[in-house]
């Protein structure tokens, strides 16, 4: 399993055009074979802080993912948005996860 995590700073006023973007491209990532879980959210109390959290069956799928053509068309997109900072990170795991918690 591929776990990817990591956060995308916007300006604060491209937060709104970059939900906008964001939602469409997370609708089309999440109907990917492979795709476990895809997740972009916005920090509660940093405007224009976005969390990004994936899991994928493997680096395979992964990289199906990343080499698609709606990476070309997102990053097109994401021209008219400023990103001032990212840090994204892939780990890769064959054991499961340890509970933390479970309701």
């Amino acid at each position: 399993m591929i776990i990817v995590m990591g956060h995308i700073r916007v300006r604060p006023e491209d937060t709104e055009l970059f939900r906008r973007r964001l939602s469409d491209h997370a609708a089309t990532v999440r109907g990917f074979d492979g795709c476990l879980h895809y997740a972009i959210a916005a920090d509660m109390e940093d405007a224009g802080l976005w969390w990004i959290s994936e899991r994928w069956r493997d680096r395979e799928t992964q990289g199906a993912h990343m080499a698609g053509d709606h990476m070309a068309r997102f990053n097109m997109m994401m021209k008219h948005v400023k990103i001032t900072e990212a840090r994204i990170e892939s780990f890769e795991t064959d054991q499961p996860g340890q509970w933390l918690i479970r309701t």
